[in-house]
This record gives C-alpha cells, sequence and structure tokens, in this order.
C-alpha cells in the first residue's frame, strides 16, 4: 500500500514539474526552443545512462529500498534547486540531478512492488501502479496550473514538498523489509 501511494504521490510531482518546466524556462530563464530541446534531450541521455549503467550496480551495492529512498532524496533536493534557481548553468545541474533521482524512482518503485506482491497478483498489481501513475499525472499539471497562475516557480515549490513527503514515506517502504538497513 506504501509503494503504491508513494507511486501515485510521485506522480503528482513529476505531472507538476512537465507543467511548470515550460513557462519557467521560456518567461523566467528565456529559454529558445533549441535549449529546451538540448535539455531534454540530456533528461534521455541520463535517464538512458542510468538505466543502462548505473541501476543494477548501484541497488546491488545499496539495495533496492535504500537507492529509492536515496533517489527520492535527490529528487525532493532537484525540485528545491528549480524553485530558487534562476541561471541557466544551474538549471542544466539540477535538470541533470533531476533526471537522475527520477530515472531511479520509477523502476524501482516496479520492483518494489514486484517484491511485496505475490505471484498470482504482479499484473494486478503493476496495472494498479499504472492507474496510480496515470490519475498522479493528469492532477499534477491541474494543481501546477492553479499554483503558476501566482508565481512560476511556486509548483516546484510544491513538488519539492511533495517529494520530501515521498522521501519520508520510503522510510516506511524500507521499514517493511527486514533485509535492508536503513542509512
Amino acid at each position: 500500500g506504501m509503494t503504491l501511494l508513494i507511486s501515485l504521490i510521485y506522480s503528482f510531482t513529476f505531472g507538476m514539474f512537465i507543467f511548470a518546466f515550460q513557462p519557467f524556462a521560456i518567461k523566467t530563464l528565456h529559454l529558445t526552443p533549441t535549449l529546451i530541446a538540448f535539455i531534454f534531450t540530456v533528461f534521455g541521455i541520463v535517464g538512458l545512462i542510468t538505466q543502462l549503467l548505473l541501476i543494477s550496480k548501484v541497488t546491488k551495492r545499496l539495495g533496492d529500498k535504500r537507492t529509492f529512498t536515496t533517489a527520492l532524496a535527490i529528487s525532493t533536493v532537484a525540485f528545491f534547486g528549480f524553485f530558487l534557481t534562476n541561471s541557466f548553468i544551474m538549471f542544466i545541474v539540477i535538470a541533470i540531478l533531476l533526471a537522475l533521482g527520477n530515472s531511479f524512482v520509477g523502476p524501482l518503485i516496479q520492483t518494489i512492488l514486484s517484491k511485496e506482491t505475490d505471484e498470482k497478483s504482479q499484473g494486478s498489481i503493476q496495472g494498479l501502479n499504472a492507474s496510480y501513475i496515470s490519475v498522479g499525472t493528469i492532477l499534477g499539471p491541474i494543481i501546477a496550473g492553479v499554483l503558476a497562475t501566482f508565481s512560476i516557480p511556486l509548483p516546484f515549490l510544491a513538488g519539492a514538498l511533495v517529494a520530501l513527503a515521498c522521501f519520508f514515506l520510503s522510510f516506511k517502504v524500507k521499514l517493511s523489509g527486514k533485509k535492508e538497513h536503513l542509512f
């Protein structure tokens, strides 16, 4: 249950990011479409490298749940960073940080869910997780749109607070398994 809740809440956070990215990039940082495309390319490259080369090595060393908690902490820091920055260079650094954290979170949610669920329920739990992700990704931009009417960077602050909640909830997920140690 807790892992699914984190999945829902984190996808809500990422939905807010999806909405907030473009207005922030254009109105606050005054980026061109070419620079925005470059940033999305960086997201893709970091995600590819993380999932092909890093995730298995890091999870073997730290364990799934510790890596999951760490990735949520990285994402939280990145969202706070987006809220605080108005520099293109810092924005790129923070984008790489978010891409790194996010590249771990999604696969680890699926991994943890599969380990928490019996063999007969695997398909059902992954389908339910996909539904939660969909709902969060739908609601995130709606809330971010409302927040952005007050201040363009405000969705990033809200995202940081929600990601921070996910980070704290992840300790309950860690405690549910006795095989891994806390930090």
